[in-house]
């Protein structure tokens, strides 16, 4: 699939909205909407309580006067931004819960699309909040809809059933047969029996790109000009790219327990060339697409590198970076960078890792090619060991290697990484080239311990007949093989628990996607620095679970809803309201409860159970947050 590279963004690309301003006032009106002193100071500003029920659903219109909002209780409200009070209420026909709203484009925000639990979509005039149209082709919860500028009259609906559905809404409807005719792919017929459509999303630039996520990890963007109508013959890699966390391919999750994923949403950054996957199960992802990353895969091993591919690939660095690798490995940190260093250093000291990850990585957003920094990251990762934290390591130890081939520690790291993915063979094979690059050092008792604990896994695995995982449902070889090629994330946010709800959003946030924000289990929601993946604003948004998150369209201002029937609007105040939350114990709080059972989550959140303490039995994967 082809992305046209652009000029760009905050980093890469350029979007045609700010090539089509005047450059004067409107530049500098999009440089300044979201500052990091606006969202350092954002609070809670109104409570819109309109609602009987969970508001699961909120869409701004596009210039950002009014805010559409869906709830258990089976009304859409619109809301006046300006007024901060309802404008319009519109008691639906759906007998279940709102999933979704939509605004159609071009009709004067007076046109609203709504989805529910009830299979189907309906289509409302707002001025005489009256039904026009009822579209009942699902045969499962429709759970998202879509609509694009550049396709203004069409309108895409992604369902439990599996099937992603485009509608033309000039054409006459009747009701669905069973070759019914707007069905652009069902994964139940092409991926597996059990796949389920939860979130998607249409491209801002290039429509014809529609991102759908599923019960499942991975995220598949369709180009809709290469799927047929009706029932497709095959998908090929034409018509669909795949995206997944390389931890969790199935080549490289044999340490992984049976948990279960599920992707809740689905964004695309505002110039395009990032794509936003909030994970159930896991953290949140951005992969790029114009840098399309391959996942760490490991074949065989050759002059030092690892292969896959039939090609040699350094630590998913292009060739075309090198020359920028190689000036940059041996560059001296300014004394900013230096600092963060020295003050991640003094935090893995003191056991603190995940402070020490925090100042690794507000360096690397000013020297990404650092191997010192990279190498230091690693470090802290596979000492904190949260989830996919030893995968991560590996990446930066590799990175590492790539800038500065004599970085012994970094090397040994990628033996231990691999080792503790449960990649036995790999890691004898890296540690046989280790012992031949650094003689001296493989004779410490770190390496050597290292080496026979390796042997003594690759005996326990012989031992059980090289037990692997069972099968994938589908059994299909044609979609095992699109998983295998899967474009692997650029980064990643950490911080919050997403397994109790299917609808929970993560959003970019700013002009250019300076921000990303999300909700949690705990009640919270989360805003990151893009740039370095860090937390900088954490807010209590319900009394149990935040679901979405919205930002404004123009301007520093943020919707949320969840459990609680309330709409809340955040905004920079200039005093807090609340006192300051200790981001460091609510982000370690949250990764114990991402690997808890998501039923006790659920009570928990609502204050039935008490929450995990500190001498838990479990055999999850340890949190280690020490503090300083």
């Amino acid at each position: 699939m082809f992305l046209q590279r652009k000029k760009c963004c905050n980093v890469t690309v350029r979007c045609k909205q700010r090539e089509s301003e005047p450059i004067c006032l409107k530049m500098f009106e999009r440089d300044i909407q979201v500052s990091r002193s606006f969202v350092k100071t954002i609070d809670l500003e109104n409570e819109l309580e309109e609602h009987t029920g969970c508001v699961n659903c909120l869409e701004w219109s596009s210039c950002g006067d009014y805010l559409l909002s869906g709830s258990d209780d089976t009304r859409i409200i619109l809301w006046d931004v300006r007024k901060r009070k309802s404008s319009v209420k519109i008691n639906t026909t759906h007998q279940g819960n709102i999933f979704s709203v939509k605004f159609l484009p071009y009709s004067s925000d007076n046109i609203v699309a709504s989805s529910a639990a009830d299979r189907v979509i309906n289509l409302y005039n707002v001025n005489t909040k009256s039904e026009i149209h009822s579209f009942k082709c699902h045969s499962g919860r429709v759970k998202k809809l879509a609509v694009s500028n550049h396709s203004p009259f069409l309108l895409w609906s992604g369902s439990e059933d599996g099937t992603l559905r485009e509608f033309d809404l000039r054409e006459a409807y009747h009701d669905c047969s069973s070759s019914c005719s707007n069905i652009l792919i069902n994964l139940r017929q092409h991926v597996s029996y059990t796949n389920e459509i939860k979130c998607i999303q249409v491209h801002p630039t290039y429509p014809e790109l529609i991102a759908v996520g599923c019960n499942d990890a991975y995220l598949r963007l369709f180009d809709r000009r290469m799927l047929k109508h009706g029932n497709v013959a095959s998908l090929n890699d034409k018509c669909v790219d795949y995206f997944v966390p390389g931890h969790l391919l199935p080549t490289s999750s044999k340490c992984l327990k049976r948990r279960l994923f599920v992707t809740t949403h689905i964004s695309f950054s505002p110039c395009g060339t990032e794509v936003l996957q909030n994970l159930g199960g896991d953290h949140i992802y951005s992969y790029s697409l114009l840098e399309k990353k391959n996942s760490i895969k490991f074949k065989y091993l050759h002059n030092n590198h690892f292969v896959t591919h039939d090609k040699v690939e350094d630590v998913n660095f292009t060739n075309k970076c090198a020359n920028v690798l190689n000036s940059a490995k041996n560059s001296i940190l300014n004394s900013k960078a230096m600092k963060l260093k020295m003050k991640g250093n003094e935090a893995f000291t003191k056991k603190n890792y995940y402070r020490a990850i925090v100042y690794y990585n507000k360096a690397l957003a000013i020297f990404p090619y650092n191997s010192v920094l990279l190498a230091n990251r690693g470090a802290a990762l596979i000492q904190r060991k949260w989830n996919g934290d030893v995968y991560f390591s590996l990446r930066d130890s590799q990175a590492a290697v790539a800038l500065d081939p004599f970085h012994h520690k970094a090397f040994l790291r990628q033996v231990k990484c691999l080792q503790e993915l449960k990649m036995h063979g790999e890691a004898l094979k890296c540690f046989e080239l280790f012992k031949e690059k650094f003689p001296e050092e493989s004779q410490s008792a770190t390496a050597k311990q290292l080496e026979a604990d390796i042997k003594q896994s690759m005996n326990v695995k012989n031992a059980e007949n090289n037990s692997r995982l069972p099968e994938s449902k589908h059994n299909n070889k044609d979609e095992h093989s699109r998983q295998e090629k899967s474009y692997d994330f650029s980064n990643r946010f950490v911080g919050t628990c997403n397994i109790t709800t299917d609808i929970k959003e993560a959003s970019y946030f700013g002009a250019y996607g300076q921000y990303i924000a999300a909700g949690s289990d705990c009640g919270c929601m989360f805003i990151w620095e893009r740039s370095s993946a860090n937390i900088v604003k954490v807010l209590h948004g319900d009394e149990s679970i935040v679901n979405c998150v919205q930002p404004h369209p123009t301007t520093c201002l943020i919707a949320t809803s969840g459990i609680d029937p309330v709409v809340r609007l955040w905004s920079p105040q200039f005093e807090s309201k609340k006192k300051e939350l200790n981001i460091q114990d609510l982000v370690c709080s949250n990764q114990k409860n991402l690997n808890s059972d998501p039923l006790d989550e659920m009570l928990r959140t609502m204050g039935y159970i008490p929450a995990l303490s500190d001498d838990d039995d479990s055999d999850e994967p340890r949190v280690n947050c020490a503090t300083s």
